[in-house]
């Protein structure tokens, strides 16, 4: 389920923009995984020494094209066992951005 929430970004606390949690407001974010979804002609480039595993479960935040979901827990209300997601989508030449309910 999409949550209309788009990410928000700390511009105050560092001269480096950190992105907030989307329960707290928080900017102590980790992140925990990321899923590449190639539609077309993507390439997607790994270390060879990482671990990947599939998951035919998941689905692509692309209708159409390719995605990524990036996992992300926070220091101040998450716990590292039940992660949030941030979804980036091509969507007719355009990358969309927002968060994974």
């Amino acid at each position: 389920m999409l949550s209309e929430q788009p990410p928000e970004i700390d511009t105050a606390s560092s001269n480096i923009p950190s992105l907030k949690c989307p329960d707290c407001g928080d900017p102590w974010l980790h992140h925990a995984g990321v899923s590449f979804f190639s539609g077309g002609v993507s390439d997607v480039y790994v270390d060879p020494n990482a671990d990947i595993e599939t998951d035919p479960d998941q689905e692509n935040p692309s209708s159409r094209r390719s995605g990524m979901l990036i996992e992300f827990w926070c220091e101040q209300c998450g716990n590292k066992e039940d992660p949030f997601e941030l979804a980036i989508a091509q969507h007719k030449g355009q990358e969309h951005v927002y968060w994974m309910e």
